[in-house]
């Protein structure tokens, strides 16, 4: 079949005018790409600090560093503590510290690093002794003061980076970073996040419901897992399933953060339904 001239040169006219199509809604793609890029970076304003391990020390015995609500327990176990402080010894790279500058008291709140300050506040200025050692084997049962002076001084004298969100980044932003952290430390979980960026009267709630005997029975947990906050992220998401889902997209953790912060609002100007979802959980 011999395809006219004319009919050639209207496909190819055609095709033409779909590639152009096509590359202009990649252009404007793109181009929206490079403005939602802009945008985001905008919401974190951060800056860079270091800090010697003696004053890393300091700072967590006198209070200047706050471990916040949402932070775990003081869970890690002498075996691990021993493993991070020879890393130390040895000069391996310790990962970034992230805090978070409080606009109220100007403290910087610790938002990832809380297990590896609280050791090595215990191994600098406390009774830590070391445990059994990997590659630093004759250390095994010291602890620091047990150490020569001029060694002593050369762990006090390294030092870690840290990343400081300043008091202008917002608590969404805040909340976003907690998921994305993963600095070889296992990050706070959801439940621990909310309680330390979303106070208010629905998270007291859901605090104290989370402790009530009858839902302790009901909600068996390991003793890990207790710490970890997991009845409260289970409170939590009892209500947001039951009474918010067609807010819901597809992202869990966005899901219980927003709805959390709406129900604060909520409750804070309707305090009597307070009751009334308590009832809900526990009737």
């Amino acid at each position: 079949m011999i395809i006219p001239n004319e009919e050639k040169s209207r496909l190819v006219g055609k095709v033409i005018e779909v590639d152009e199509k096509q590359l202009e809604a990649h252009r404007i793609r793109i181009e929206l790409a490079e403005r939602q890029i802009i945008e985001q970076s905008k919401r974190i304003d951060f800056y860079i600090t270091e800090y010697t391990i003696e004053i890393l020390a300091q700072k967590m015995r006198s209070g200047d560093f706050e471990v916040p609500d949402y932070q775990r327990e003081f869970t890690w176990e002498d075996e691990r503590k021993s493993r991070f402080i020879e890393s130390v010894l040895m000069g391996l790279p310790i990962p970034f510290l992230f805090f978070w500058e409080s606009a109220e008291t100007g403290k910087l709140q610790i938002v990832d690093g809380s297990q590896r300050l609280r050791t090595i506040e215990e191994f600098i200025l406390g009774e830590f002794s070391l445990g059994s050692l990997g590659e630093l084997n004759l250390l095994d049962g010291l602890q620091f003061k047990d150490l020569p002076e001029s060694r002593q001084r050369k762990i006090k004298n390294r030092s870690i980076r840290g990343i400081v969100l300043n008091e202008h980044t917002d608590e969404a932003s805040r909340f976003d970073l907690f998921e994305r952290i993963n600095t070889g430390s296992k990050v706070a979980n959801k439940a621990e996040i909310r309680r330390g960026a979303l106070g208010g009267p629905f998270l007291d709630m859901v605090i104290s419901l989370a402790t009530d005997p009858l839902f302790v029975e009901l909600a068996p947990v390991s003793p890990k897992l207790r710490l970890e906050r997991r009845r409260e992220e289970l409170v939590t998401r009892f209500f947001a399933y039951g009474d918010g889902l067609d807010a819901y997209k597809d992202r869990v953790a966005a899901f219980n953060f927003d709805y959390t912060k709406k129900k604060n609002l909520e409750f804070s100007k309707n305090p009597k339904i307070i009751n009334l979802y308590r009832t809900h959980l526990t009737s």
